[in-house]
């Protein structure tokens, strides 16, 4: 996912990324987790990437904001609160990373849920890049 963003965006690494879990990674994938790391895309935890864990749809749902947020240079705020029913207690801004692609047209719940605990499938992962792509570039074009 995240080297589909970085190519997305355009994004190049500077440097390396200061994951301490990357070995066995292709030279190509750890300057794609690099370049997402330098432009703010990704975080990780303890020094680690954990580039083998699983990503939930509110985790993705972040990934995919801050990558907007690189792209257009500028934050995104939710003009309205998602219609889901199940943000339980999620903190401000996955409601509101969650709230961007909903308003944007990039990912959708299904049955009014959008189940931000549920591990991201490739299948959703590869169709909601599709649609941040798509609708990012019109988003630029409208300025």
């Amino acid at each position: 996912m995240v080297s589909w963003i970085v190519k997305a965006n355009g994004l190049k690494a500077e440097g390396k990324a200061p994951f301490s879990d990357l070995d066995g990674l292709s030279d190509d994938l750890k300057a794609d987790i690099a370049a997402a790391y330098e432009n703010g895309i990704i975080k990780g935890t303890d020094g680690k990437f954990n580039p083998n864990d699983k990503v939930t749809r509110a985790q993705f749902a972040l990934i995919l904001e801050r990558a907007f947020e690189n792209y257009t240079g500028e934050k995104y705020t939710a003009s309205a609160k998602a219609p889901y029913s199940d943000f339980g207690n999620y903190a401000e801004d996955a409601v509101n990373a969650i709230s961007m692609l909903h308003e944007l047209g990039i990912a959708t719940g299904y049955d009014g849920k959008f189940m931000p605990d549920q591990f991201t499938t490739r299948q959703q992962a590869a169709k909601i890049v599709s649609n941040y792509i798509y609708n990012t570039k019109q988003v630029k074009k409208a300025e």
